[in-house]
């Protein structure tokens, strides 16, 4: 693929990923950093400019309280964001490869789980291998986090 250069931002462009960057790094893995600036980047560009990214964030915040309730209000925050169809998926998208929960909250959404429109099986086999990719992702994440708390902690095994 090639690598195409973006057009430069303008201020308000600039202020907006600065605070989209470093609001969404506390929602993602730190190993996600640098893909989570380029997609920022990308979004900010486009027809939604940066929209769908705050509303991801949105919706990230509260698939970081670990409970289930947390699925189900993240759906509704989703659902009541006004979304188009293409902003949806986008913005579904971006909770998906990027909150810590998404894979999760992605195959339920997938599954309708929460009400909504019956996928295609050959769509949902192709969903469903790139949620199994993302979820071998964050494990390793995970562990790689954990045994750098450890570390630190002086209990690395």
């Amino acid at each position: 693929m090639e690598n195409k250069k973006l057009r430069e931002l303008s201020e308000r462009e600039k202020r907006d990923r600065e605070f989209l960057i470093g609001l969404g790094e506390m929602y993602i893995y730190p190993q996600r950093k640098e893909e989570w600036e380029r997609c920022v980047d990308i979004r900010l560009r486009d027809i939604y400019q940066g929209m769908d990214v705050n509303c991801a964030i949105q919706v990230m915040m509260k698939l970081d309280k670990d409970d289930e309730n947390s699925l189900e209000e993240a759906h509704k925050l989703l659902n009541s964001q006004d979304h188009s169809g293409a902003s949806y998926s986008i913005t579904l998208a971006i909770i998906r490869d990027f909150a810590k929960r998404g894979p999760e909250f992605a195959r339920k959404v997938y599954k309708q789980e929460f009400g909504g429109f019956p996928i295609a099986k050959k769509d949902m086999e192709k969903r469903e291998e790139h949620l199994l990719k993302i979820e071998r992702e964050n494990k390793i994440f995970e562990e790689e986090i954990r045994k750098l708390k450890n570390k630190n902690l002086g209990k690395e095994k």
